[in-house]
C-alpha cells in the first residue's frame, strides 16, 4: 500500500494491493511471508518482554500453544515513548535513487548524467507540473487528466519535458512518487566526482572521462608570491574555460515548475559551450591557455567552477599525482622550468632571521642579504598584482642587462626594507611579526623557539665575530614589595652599558641633538649604528664608566629604556620576563651583522688590555719577589720582551685570576676584598 499515491482513498489502495498480490508466483508469495515471519520476531525480541513459558506445563503440543497464547495476550504493548521513530537513510526506497546518476566536474563545477533520463520519470514530472495549476478539481482528478494527455503528446512535446526535467535534476531538484519536489543536493551518494572531462571534438560521440588526467605540477615563491606552473594542456584548459562559461550563464537557470514557464535549460548550455569551444581556432585557444597560466602564475585556479588558491585545491584533491604544489623560499633567475622541475634544481635565496634589541628597538639580520634576495625583490617590486608569465620573462631579462652597480642599489634598498621591520611575504609587504604568524598558520614556519623568524632580545653585543649567540641577559634588577623602590642585585655588565648607549644616542638622534648618522631607519639607520659602533669602541673605560652611573641613576628613578623610550622600569621588567632566550641564533649573518672596521677596532682594545694587565703583573712580581723598584728599569726590560714573552705571561696572570685574586693598584688581592672595593 505503501507504493500508492496517499491522495488515492485507502480501500482503492487495499483493492490494487490486492490485484497485485494475485500476480505474483508462488516463490514470490514464500518470499513475503519469510520476510513478515522474519519481521515479527524481530519486532518481538526487541520491542517485546520476554514470554515466560512454564516448562512443567508443556506436557504436548497444544498444551504449550496454549500457554504461549495466553501470556502473549496479558503483554501490555510499549507506550509510544518507548519506540524510536526510524531514522531516514539516504538510500531510502521511497526515493528513486539508490546508486550515483550524475558526474560531477569538480573543475568547472558542471554535472551530467550517467545514464539517459527515462520517460517514466519524465511523465512523474510531467503530472507534478499539471498539479501545480490552481481549479477546482480534486488531485486524483488532475492526475488521471494528466495521464491521459501524457499518452497524446507528440513525441517533439515529450522531447521539451523531458530537457525540462533534466534541466531541474542537474539544479539538484527532483519529484518523489509522491508528486512532490525535494532537494537531492547531497554530493555524498548522487554526485560521483571527477577532476575534469576530455575537451571536445568534431569527432566525440559521447561524453570522454578518464580517470588519471595528466598532472598539474606548481613551484611557488614565497617572497614574489609568483607560481611557476609545470604540465598544462589542452585537456585543462577546456575544463578552466567550461566553468568560466558556464558560471556567467549558471545564474540566468530556472527550475521548472509548470508547463508554462519558459528558459534555457542546464544541459543545452553545456552543448552550446562545447561547441564553442570546438568552433574555435589555435589563436583563440592559445589566449585562453595564456590566460589561464597567469591565474595559476598568481597560485589560483579554477575548482567547482569558483577562483579558488591553489593550496585549497590541492587539499581538495588530496592527490599528489594528480596535483601538487611545491614552496620554496624565493625564486632564481637562472632557473629553468622546461629542462628540471624538482625543487631541489631551484637554489633559493638563503634564510634571513631577525632579531629585535628589546632595549634599543633595532633590528639585527642574522643572515647575509645577496644577489639572489635582490632578484626576488625586484621581482616582487615589478609585479606586484600583475603576476603575468609574459611580464616575468621580461624581468627576468631586464635583471641579466643589469650591472652589478644596479643590482647592489636593489639589495640595499631590500635591506633597508629589512632594518625597518618589514619583509616580503607572497608579493605582500607586512611586519615581521605578521609575517611570522601567517607562515606558522600555513604551515611553513616552525613556530617560536630558535626556529621562528623572529626573536626578542634585552640587547646586542658587539662581540659578534665568533657567531655565538647574541642575546644578552636582562639586567639585575628587581622592585622592592615593600619600598617599591628599584634594587640592583649586581653592578651592571659592559654588555648593559652598551645597549644603554645605543638607545641614548639613538634617541638623540632622533630628536635632532646629532645628525651625523642621518635620521631615519633603513640603510641611514644601518650607516648609523655603524658610526655608533665606531663611536663605541673608541671610548675610554673613564667615559664608559660615566655612561655606567648615567644608567645606574635613570634605573634607581624608576625609568629604562624599551624600544628606545623612556618607560617605567615595572613596564621594562614585565617585558624582560616574557622573554624567550634564543639558543641558535648563530649564522652567516651573526658574524656579519657588524662592521668589520669596529670588530678589527675592537680586537686592537682587546689585545691592549690583555697587555696592560700582563705588564701590572710584571712590575708586581718583579717588585714582590725580586725587590726591583726601578720603574724606569722595568720599563725598558718589558718593551725588550718579545710579543711570545709577554703573551706567556699574560697568560700566567689568568690562571692567578682563574683563582679568585686580582691586582688592585698594584695589590694582589682575592675576589672578597675586590667585592669591598668595588663597593667603595
Amino acid at each position: 500500500m505503501s507504493e500508492y499515491s496517499p491522495v488515492l482513498s485507502e480501500e482503492e489502495r487495499i483493492r490494487k494491493s490486492k490485484l497485485s498480490f494475485n500476480t505474483k508466483s508462488i516463490h514470490q508469495r514464500q518470499q513475503f511471508c519469510h520476510a513478515l515471519e522474519n519481521l515479527i520476531i524481530d519486532v518481538f525480541k526487541k520491542n517485546w518482554p520476554a514470554v515466560k513459558v512454564g516448562v512443567a506445563n508443556i506436557n504436548s503440543e497444544a498444551v504449550a500453544a496454549k500457554q504461549v497464547k495466553e501470556d502473549f495476550d496479558n503483554i501490555e504493548p510499549p507506550t509510544a515513548s518507548k519506540l524510536e521513530p526510524p531514522t531516514a537513510s539516504k538510500l531510502d526506497f521511497g526515493t528513486p535513487y539508490k546508486r550515483n546518476h550524475y558526474r560531477y566536474n569538480s573543475v568547472a563545477g558542471v554535472r551530467s548524467f550517467v545514464q539517459p533520463v527515462t520517460m517514466l520519470r519524465v511523465q512523474r514530472f510531467y503530472i507534478y507540473c499539471q498539479l501545480q495549476t490552481q481549479d477546482e478539481k480534486t488531485n486524483m482528478s488532475k492526475i488521471k487528466e494528466a495521464k491521459y494527455n501524457w499518452a497524446r503528446e507528440s513525441s517533439l512535446n515529450r522531447e521539451i519535458w523531458r530537457l525540462k526535467y533534466e534541466n531541474n535534476l542537474l539544479l539538484g531538484f527532483d519529484i518523489n512518487k509522491d508528486f512532490q519536489m525535494f532537494s537531492i543536493m547531497d554530493n555524498d551518494y548522487i554526485a560521483n566526482g571527477l577532476a575534469g572531462e576530455e575537451e571536445p571534438t568534431n569527432e566525440t560521440v559521447q561524453q570522454q572521462w578518464r580517470k588519471s588526467p595528466p598532472k598539474l605540477k606548481f613551484i611557488s615563491t614565497e617572497i614574489s608570491g609568483f607560481v611557476h606552473v609545470y604540465g598544462i594542456t589542452g585537456y585543462h584548459c577546456w575544463n578552466y574555460y567550461l566553468g568560466k562559461r558556464f558560471n556567467q550563464i549558471k545564474s540566468s537557470l530556472v527550475i521548472f515548475t509548470n508547463g508554462s514557464m519558459t528558459g534555457t535549460c542546464y544541459g543545452e548550455v553545456v552543448k552550446r559551450i562545447k561547441q564553442e569551444w570546438i568552433q574555435m581556432d589555435s589563436g583563440m585557444k592559445q589566449q585562453i591557455e595564456v590566460e589561464y597560466r597567469d591565474l595559476l602564475s598568481q597560485g589560483k585556479d579554477m575548482y567547482e567552477g569558483k577562483i579558488v588558491s591553489i593550496e585549497f585545491k590541492n587539499e581538495a584533491i588530496n592527490n599528489w599525482k594528480r596535483y601538487q604544489v611545491i614552496h620554496v623560499r624565493g625564486d632564481n633567475p637562472f632557473f629553468e622550468l622546461s629542462s628540471s622541475t624538482n625543487k631541489f634544481s631551484i637554489e633559493p635565496p638563503k634564510r634571513l632571521r631577525f632579531v629585535r634589541n628589546q632595549t634599543v628597538g633595532n633590528i639585527v639580520i642574522i643572515g647575509k642579504v645577496d644577489n639572489l634576495h635582490a632578484w626576488n625583490y625586484f621581482l616582487c617590486k615589478h609585479l606586484k598584482e600583475n603576476a603575468r608569465t609574459s611580464l616575468y620573462f621580461q624581468l627576468r631579462e631586464q635583471w641579466a642587462k643589469m650591472n652589478s652597480d644596479e643590482q647592489e642599489q636593489y639589495r640595499l634598498e631590500y635591506e633597508e626594507l629589512l632594518y625597518s621591520g618589514r619583509d616580503i611575504y607572497r608579493g605582500k609587504i607586512l611586519l615581521l611579526e605578521e609575517k611570522q604568524a601567517l607562515a606558522e598558520k600555513e604551515g611553513r614556519l616552525k613556530k617560536t623557539g630558535g626556529g621562528g623568524l623572529i626573536t626578542e632580545i634585552w640587547g646586542q653585543v658587539i662581540e659578534n665575530g665568533s657567531g655565538a649567540r647574541t642575546n644578552v641577559a636582562p639586567l639585575p634588577i628587581i622592585i622592592d614589595y615593600k619600598s617599591q623602590k628599584p634594587v640592583l642585585l649586581d653592578e651592571l655588565s659592559e654588555k648593559h652599558v652598551y645597549n644603554y648607549f645605543l638607545a641614548r644616542r639613538l634617541d638623540e638622534v632622533k630628536k635632532g641633538g646629532d645628525r651625523g648618522g642621518g635620521s631615519g631607519g633603513g640603510v641611514l639607520q644601518r650607516e648609523l649604528f655603524l658610526k655608533l659602533e665606531l663611536e663605541w669602541v673608541k671610548k675610554t673605560q673613564l667615559e664608559k664608566n660615566q655612561l655606567r652611573c648615567d644608567y645606574e641613576k635613570l634605573l634607581k628613578s624608576g625609568y629604562d629604556y624599551l624600544y628606545g623610550k623612556i618607560v617605567p622600569l615595572s613596564e621594562k621588567i614585565s617585558q624582560a620576563h616574557s622573554l624567550k632566550l634564543a639558543k641558535n641564533l648563530s649564522g652567516v649573518g651573526s658574524k656579519a651583522a657588524f662592521s668589520s672596521k669596529a670588530r678589527e677596532i675592537l680586537e686592537s682594545n682587546q689585545n691592549l688590555e690583555s697587555e696592560n694587565q700582563a705588564w701590572e703583573y710584571f712590575k708586581y712580581a718583579k717588585v714582590e719577589y725580586e725587590n726591583e723598584k726601578d720603574l724606569n728599569k722595568l720599563e725598558k726590560e718589558w718593551q725588550a720582551m718579545s710579543d711570545e714573552e709577554k703573551k706567556e705571561i699574560g697568560e700566567m696572570y689568568q690562571v692567578l685570576k682563574s683563582t679568585g685574586k686580582k691586582i688592585v693598584d698594584k695589590v694582589m688581592v682575592d675576589k672578597y676584598t675586590i667585592d669591598t672595593i668595588e663597593q667603595h
